[in-house]
């Protein structure tokens, strides 16, 4: 086969094989057994090219070592994450395959001087193929650089990969006046990153059947959710999901409430929502609490929207909804310290959240607390937070740590595949500069500004924790193009 040719047959078939919902972080069925006696001398991420007939493709792989065994993943021409098998190293010999229908890729080399080289055949074709080991990127520079611009004083990341968190880094402190260093296990306010685990929560019950997405969300509720303006428009899930509903954030409301730290709230969920949205409640305005275009007529970002997701998520579970997302998500995925409320939080372990004045330096906040909490006030760790997106990523591959607990129809649902098809509470963004599409979400609140995000083709993705209030986007893009180098280490 021309190398031309071969090069076509070879990008269609890896575009066929990879699917992010079934192949992230996956292998197949019968795996060929690493044969290893020392994994951590070949781990790492290595890059170079396959030659054939002078034809080249660019090529880079990651293997890490897990449990003794080898796992990897390969980038060739522009597909990303694709799942290595049959990985063996018994010094200096390197062997690796990728399957796909028109035959087998086969790798077979040798590792010297650090550099990987040998043979590659796929389907009848030959050819050579080089790898040199790339240096884990050195991001602490340009991280510190942007905190100091910025005025942040901790920042905690982490990288997630195969259904795994790979990769953590802090920098700064928690709290400045103990002098207390970020750890990965220091607790940030999440602010609107938060309705991604509101979501995902009411989503599970979705995925029992327990509600449509088209369905009216005031039959689950002791109270009609209705715009004054058209009151005989439905609002549903869909357009709660995608703020879409026609309900309105009052900012002469909210404003005091979200402009200062008034501590945990006292005011139970579905009570405010109700004094909100009920046409006899106390905070009630046809005019302030709803836009003059129908239900599903516009998009505007709604914080009461995410709210009132999380009283269906606690009325159709049967049970507050800070306990049912401790049973559904928290305590599955061993998130042991996530919590909604500062009186639920390890005071330790918790990052202070500051501003910054040019005067008087950094000033704390204080708590922060708010009646429509489901929005923004979840409190977690990036290990944790991180956690949660590994298995949201890796849903439905069984070899991940998080297997079973999020259904795969609710990743299929919130954040398919082809963007193209609709998606829910995720945005997408490419994180100023980096080349791919990635589902994201940001958040900001008092002394806090957050990032989460992934890129559907591969499964991998990143969290931002920080708490001061500069601009958190640099650090994801910093952080996200750095990706392909970090996490491999033994």
């Amino acid at each position: 086969m021309p190398a031309k040719l071969f090069c076509f047959a070879l990008m269609t078939t890896l575009i066929v094989a990879c699917d992010p919902v079934t192949h992230s972080g996956d292998t197949n069925d019968d795996p060929v057994a690493t044969t290893a006696a020392d994994p951590r001398g070949i781990t790492g991420r290595w890059q170079g090219a396959i030659d054939i007939g002078g034809q080249q493709l660019e090529l880079a792989i990651g293997l890490k070592d897990d449990a003794g065994d080898l796992d990897g993943q390969m980038d060739i021409q522009g597909m990303k994450g694709l799942t290595l098998e049959a990985i063996s190293f018994e010094a200096p010999a390197v062997h690796f395959e990728f399957p796909h229908p028109s035959g087998t890729a086969t790798f077979s080399g040798a590792l010297s001087g650090g550099v990987i080289s040998g043979t590659f055949e796929q389907s009848g074709s030959q050819g050579t193929f080089s790898l040199t080991r790339v240096e884990p990127a050195d991001i602490s520079p340009a991280i510190l650089a942007h905190m100091d611009k910025e005025h942040i004083p901790g920042v905690a990341a982490a990288i997630v990969r195969g259904g795994r968190v790979a990769w953590t880094g802090t920098w700064g402190y928690a709290d400045l006046d103990k002098q207390a260093p970020v750890t990965a296990d220091t607790i940030f306010q999440l602010a609107s990153v938060s309705k991604t685990i509101t979501s995902t929560a009411l989503m599970q019950l979705y995925a029992q059947g327990k509600f449509a997405l088209n369905d009216d969300v005031s039959g689950f509720l002791p109270f009609a959710v209705r715009n004054p303006n058209f009151p005989d428009e439905p609002v549903t899930f869909a357009q709660l999901l995608q703020h879409r509903s026609s309900i309105r954030d009052d900012m002469a409301f909210y404003g005091p409430l979200w402009g200062e730290a008034h501590g945990d709230t006292e005011t139970p969920l579905g009570e405010f929502l109700q004094s909100y949205l009920s046409e006899n409640g106390a905070q009630f305005s046809p005019e302030e609490n709803f836009f003059d275009y129908p239900p599903g007529g516009d998009f505007n970002y709604c914080n009461t929207c995410y709210a009132l997701l999380g009283y269906l998520a606690e009325r159709i579970a049967g049970q507050p909804f800070e306990e049912y997302t401790r049973q559904a998500l928290f305590d599955p995925l061993s998130m042991t310290d996530a919590a909604w409320f500062h009186r639920d939080v390890k005071s330790e372990m918790l990052a202070q959240q500051y501003r910054y004045d040019p005067e008087s330096g950094f000033e704390a906040y204080g708590v922060v607390g708010y009646p429509d909490w489901p929005a923004g006030l979840l409190r977690m760790s990036v290990t944790e937070l991180a956690t949660f997106l590994a298995a949201y990523t890796s849903a439905g591959d069984s070899a991940t740590k998080g297997a079973g607990v999020i259904d795969p129809v609710v990743v299929n649902t919130m954040a398919p595949d082809h963007q193209a098809l609709g998606y829910y509470t995720w945005f997408v963004s490419s994180l100023e500069s980096t080349a791919d599409v990635l589902y994201s979400h940001g958040g900001g609140d008092l002394g806090a500004r957050t990032e989460m995000g992934f890129n559907p083709k591969t499964g991998e993705g990143i969290v931002i924790l920080t708490n001061g209030e500069g601009n958190v986007m640099p650090l994801a893009a910093i952080v996200y193009k750095a990706l392909p180098t970090l996490g491999w280490e033994p």
